[in-house]
């Protein structure tokens, strides 16, 4: 795991795994749906650290640029914001259900971002479909 800031992001191997174990979970309709919505954040968990590396190897200029004023000063990009753009990029892995329950329990509010594009996990260069990597 690489050390950053206070915390430990998870390496491919541990985030393949969060993927893994939270999909069943997920896709499993005879549990909860407060069950199948903390699988499939921890499923967005697994694509925010990814997410987290690709936008540190391009630096604060270009973080600044993908997020605009949504950037934190100081730190990472905050868990939720990235959720929001994740839901609002892959609105076809969510259940109606589950993004209900997202929507009115969580306070999730998906939010399009341009290098985000449908489909995508990570913040790609504009226009491009590539990853947002140096």
């Amino acid at each position: 795991m690489k050390q950053h800031f206070v915390y430990n992001i998870p390496g491919y191997q541990d985030r393949e795994a969060m993927k893994q174990e939270a999909w069943p979970v997920y896709r499993d309709t005879t549990k909860t749906v407060e069950v199948r919505a903390a699988a499939l954040l921890r499923i967005a968990e697994a694509h925010y650290w990814r997410a987290i590396e690709e936008l540190d190897a391009r630096g604060r200029a270009y973080q600044k640029k993908v997020l605009g004023k949504r950037l934190p000063a100081r730190g990472d990009l905050p868990f939720r914001i990235y959720v929001n753009h994740w839901l609002a990029a892959n609105p076809h892995l969510v259940a109606p259900e589950i993004m209900t329950y997202l929507l009115e329990q969580e306070g999730c509010q998906p939010e399009e971002n341009p290098y985000m594009p449908h489909g995508a996990t990570g913040y790609y260069l504009e226009g491009t479909g590539r990853p947002a990597r140096k």
